[in-house]
């Protein structure tokens, strides 16, 4: 048998090389050679396909390709006494639907055939089909006029053949012939099947090309696609032939190419089904990944369009047109069809990326060419993609943002293994940065390192190999940077936008109706502003179906605190995280160098990611375990000196201070608070964390320091406000306050210092918008410039009394908790003049004689509440009123301290019941109390007389107590002077040259004059 196919194969090539000469002629006419994948292959023609101008049978109706017929062959009742011959010769001609007899018009006539096999054989009549004539008679049908496609028509032969299999089985004579035959049928259709794609020119008649892709494309694959072993023999043909390439790279590429105009709405699941019925089989996969259209030479917004991945992950409900057909129509409208329309999104998103993911998994797994190429794929897109995390964005330049979330989200498919096994954190090898990355790092602001450090670490290349996990983390670091952090940040945007032009839109419908010679023009510009907005509502739910559906951000969610625990181990002097908890402050950055050199965006993508779950998802934060995210923020702010970009460690601290806010009314906690209160490491590390960075935020060196500190502070107020009835932290501030005074005095000069200028500043702004209410209410022409004017003078006043007021309220509250706990610790000398200072003037603003300049209409607007304000100080002064050094501390307030302020004080807070009886008359004893010490003070200086000059403070202008030389100006001041000043400004006050109080001289000498001159007095006295 195998010898009869090899000659009948030799005899068919004879063939082929006859009509190769044949059509020389007309290959010789043609001017130009394009490429043969694009020019003389039809299949790379994505068209809809055109009803055969000569077809006797109409397309069907519901497709655009012609079934592939399978039918029961088209023979007379076999006679039960029927040869084998016989069978062979009626079964060919019924799967071929050819006849060599002239008088049955029901099947084609082969009449060059017959007119040959009767001079061959030297007889008349009709010859019969044979297996060695089976090649000659495809051949001749072929090669005569067709109705439909050489390719079409095979392949309705291939499926009746098949039929024909499947019936032959039963019967129980001459099986094992007839499969034979039934097999060269098979295979000598698929051959020439696969011969008039790749070679059409061989075929002197002009056929109709085959719509291969619109049949692999269709829904009913048995009727009216390719059948799976119609496509495995075509793959064991040309991979036999090493050929395999030239039939299904255009096929590839036509697949990708017909998906390019399809949506998430639109019915895009038969382009994935597909090209994953081809990736089953291994030399597919070759074709794809070896393509060049696999990873073109193209833009970052080419990139999506012209590879071959790229269409397949830009289908995303980040669209235009998705968010113009699903909401369109209703995004002004009601909400429960808004979230009807993100419901229905959020149940297509999951399964489209799981298919990408199946696709990319197939590709995984297949080899390790094909494994390296995928890789490499998004490698070579995250490289085009590095201008997508800038501050301006030019969506020309860049790949969308459904494509760059969709990769990110197979990559988290891809974490998931190491992900949910934390004993496979050790395999994340950070040296895998240095032994030739597929991770483009070039340009990237590092962690602690400048660009020469970075070269020069990376310079020196690490032994090994990088292993799969390796490469699939750091992608996916990157990827969370680039692809969903950069699309979170649009989202951000998208939402901003939204608010100023809703703004602008309510302003512009409050002017309604519009009149005068404007009107017109003005109407239409309320119309354009109106579907502005409706426009970006609808594109920012198209970003919530998929951003803030907690299923897909579980993932990111948990790959991303794998990432914190990753970097926690890293700078772990053990390396031991978290199979052991770390000890902190953490060691010198000196031996953190591959730390120090990783991109910032480790540390980024943390805090930008679960900065915005906090705000958008505040659910998913209180189901997911958030141990490595509270650990990770304490490592980093306990050792801020491991990030030196403040607004990263300032987004630490907010996404603490969004996750100790309570989800819902009435509840006490958010959902960090557990850990919190809770773990041995927040216990120990919360406090001093916090008050170190609302140290050092005073000073950041950026140009927005002064204003981004309020912000920061506050959310370190709300932190402390929710942990304080925690005896562990509250005990843990005392031991703060005794342990190390010095820090502890420098963090509550400062939190005087905001509590000061916070009040000052609110109060004034108050007395403003008093003065400016009453001229407004004065002007009778609303319309007037001076109106207008004056009218935004109030807007500006209002919104910065409101802000000044909040935070000062907050701060004012935090102090009246720190003086209830523990008092002792605000008496030193620099602290207690201060806190005394502050409270006595703004004692003074509230009830003195200019406080009337407070009164505003609708107070609450500003979030000024006076009477809560002022029992808000007295609190501080009780908590304050049974240290001594405090009651001087008033005392020598000479400048708001007014004994009338505190008579009124009382007089209020019984008026309106602000405060407890017993509170009033201990605040009573307190005043009586200062006035006692005032005159024993008051005696003190009179005693003293008149003070030689060289022994007054040349800045406060009284006597030193501790005189010191500052060692560059040269200038004698008092000790406690100094050091007040250092508390806020680290400079020499007369030259401005740095200065530590440990750099002062003692001034020994002037001392000692001094304790003479105050001795010599008292001897007077007595």
């Amino acid at each position: 048998m195998t010898d009869q196919i090899e000659r009948r194969e030799k005899e068919r090539l004879k063939r082929l090389n006859r009509l190769a000469a044949s059509s020389s002629a007309n290959d010789a006419t043609e001017k130009d050679t394009p490429d043969r994948t694009v020019a003389r292959n039809p299949i790379t023609k994505v068209r809809v396909k055109e009803e055969p101008k000569n077809s006797a049978t109409p397309a069907s109706s519901r497709s655009e390709v012609k079934p592939a017929e399978v039918v029961r062959p088209l023979v007379r009742q076999a006679k039960a006494e029927e040869s084998l011959d016989m069978w062979t010769s009626r079964t060919i001609s019924s799967i071929l639907q050819v006849t060599l007899d002239p008088t049955y018009e029901r099947l084609y006539y082969l009449s060059q055939l017959h007119e040959e096999l009767c001079t061959e054989t030297d007889s008349e009549g009709t010859p019969p089909f044979t297996l060695d004539n089976l090649d000659r008679t495809i051949l001749a049908r072929l090669s005569d006029d067709m109705t439909s496609s050489p390719f079409d028509y095979l392949l309705e032969c291939y499926n009746r053949a098949e039929a024909v299999s499947r019936a032959s089985r039963r019967e129980v004579s001459s099986v094992l012939e007839k499969q034979q035959l039934l097999g060269e049928v098979r295979r000598l259709c698929v051959n020439y099947a696969g011969l008039s794609v790749t070679m059409p020119e061989l075929l002197e008649t002009m056929h109709t090309p085959p719509d291969i892709i619109a049949r692999l494309l269709q829904q009913d694959q048995e009727t009216y696609g390719l059948p799976e072993s119609f496509v495995r023999d075509l793959v064991t043909k040309f991979t036999d032939e090493d050929t395999l390439a030239d039939f299904f790279e255009p096929i590839l590429i036509g697949i990708s190419r017909s998906l390019q105009k399809f949506s998430l709405i639109d019915d895009f699941y038969r382009h994935f089904a597909a090209l994953r019925s081809l990736l089953q089989y291994p030399g597919i996969v070759g074709v794809l990944c070896d393509s060049s259209h696999f990873i073109p030479d193209c833009s970052a917004a080419e990139i999506e369009v012209k590879s071959l991945l790229g269409p397949f992950f830009k289908i995303s409900p980040i669209s235009a047109k998705v968010a113009e057909l699903t909401f369109g129509a209703i995004a002004d409208g009601n909400q429960s069809q808004v979230a009807s329309g993100i419901s229905s999104l959020r149940t297509s998103t999951p399964v489209l990326q799981n298919q990408l993911f199946d696709i990319c998994n197939a590709l995984i797994r297949q080899s390790l060419e094909s494994r390296q190429a995928v890789l490499k794929y998004f490698a070579h897109v995250l490289k085009l993609n590095k201008k997508r995390h800038a501050m301006q964005v030019d969506a020309a330049t860049v790949s969308s943002d459904g494509f760059m979330v969709n990769i990110t989200a197979v990559l988290n498919r891809f974490s998931e293994p190491f992900v949910s096994d934390i004993s496979k954190i050790s395999r994340i090898d950070v040296d895998y940065l240095r032994r030739e990355p597929l991770v483009d790092l070039e340009g990237e602001t590092r962690l602690m390192a400048d660009e020469s450090t970075t070269q020069e670490y990376y310079s020196h290349h690490a032994p090994g190999d990088n292993n799969f996990i390796s490469h699939i983390f750091f992608l996916n670091v990157a990827y969370h940077h680039y692809g969903l952090g950069a699309t979170m940040s649009a989202h951000q945007k998208v939402l901003e936008k939204i608010r100023d032009m809703q703004k602008y839109k309510d302003r512009m419908q409050a002017e309604q109706p519009f009149t005068g010679p404007q009107a017109m023009m003005m109407t239409m510009q309320f119309q354009r502003i109106e579907k502005a907005v409706s426009q970006a509502k609808s594109i920012s739910y198209c970003f919530e179906a998929i951003l803030c559906d907690e299923t897909i951000q579980a993932r990111s969610f948990a790959f991303l605190s794998l990432v914190a625990s990753w970097l926690i181990r890293l700078v772990d002097a053990r390396h031991e995280y978290p199979s052991t908890m770390i000890s902190l402050p953490l060691g010198s950055l000196n031996n953190a160098e591959a730390y120090k050199n990783l991109p910032e965006y480790f540390v980024e993508d943390i805090a930008e990611y679960f900065l915005y779950v906090s705000r958008m998802m505040p659910g998913l934060l209180s189901r997911s375990p958030v141990t490595d995210l509270v650990v990770f923020s304490l490592v980093f702010l306990r050792s801020s000196e491991y990030i030196k970009n403040p607004y990263l460690k300032a987004k630490l601290v907010e996404i603490l201070f969004n996750g100790v806010r309570p989800l819902r009314r009435g509840e006490t906690q958010g959902a960090l608070s557990p850990v919190l209160n809770s773990h041995s490491l927040a216990l120990q590390h919360l406090f001093p964390a916090l008050m170190g960075f609302y140290i050092e935020v005073e000073s950041t060196g950026l140009s927005s320091q002064f204003y981004d500190k309020f912000n920061i502070r506050y959310h370190i107020s709300q932190i402390f406000k929710s942990i304080w009835e925690n005896p562990a932290h509250r005990e843990k501030l005392s031991l703060e306050a005794k342990d190390d005074i010095e820090f502890f005095v420098r963090f509550v000069a400062l939190l005087l210092n905001d509590q000061t200028y916070l009040l000052d500043e609110a109060l004034a702004k108050l007395s403003e918008i008093h003065g400016l209410q009453i001229e407004l209410g004065e002007i009778e022409d609303k319309t007037t410039e001076q109106y207008q004017e004056k009218s935004g003078h109030l807007q500006q006043a209002e919104r910065q009394a409101t802000s000044y007021l909040q935070l000062g309220t907050e701060t004012l509250s935090m102090l009246n908790l720190f003086t209830a706990s523990i008092p002792a610790a605000f008496c030193t000398a620099e602290i207690a003049d201060r806190l005394a200072a502050m409270l006595d003037y703004n004692i003074d603003a509230l009830v003195g004689p200019k406080c009337t300049g407070l009164k505003v209409h609708n107070p609450e607007n500003y979030h000024f509440d006076p009477k809560a304000l002022l029992s808000g100080i007295v609190g501080i002064f009780l908590n304050m009123s049974k240290h001594d050094d405090f009651i001087t501390a008033v005392v020598r307030d000479g400048r708001s301290y007014k004994k009338e302020n505190f008579d009124r004080t009382s007089a209020i807070l019984r008026k309106f019941s602000l405060r407890s009886s017993q509170d009033i008359d201990q605040l009573v004893d307190f005043v009586s109390s200062v006035e006692k010490r005032k005159v024993e003070y008051q005696q003190d200086e009179d005693d003293l007389g008149d003070i030689p000059d060289e022994f007054l403070d040349p800045l406060i202008g009284e006597l030193m107590k501790d005189p010191v030389m500052l060692p560059t100006s040269k200038t004698i001041i008092d000790r406690g002077t100094i050091k007040r000043h250092l508390l806020n400004d680290a400079t020499d006050p007369f030259n401005r040259s740095p200065l530590e109080l440990k750099d002062v001289i003692p001034a020994t000498e002037l001392k000692q004059q001094i304790d003479e001159f105050i001795q010599s007095k008292k001897r007077v006295k007595v």
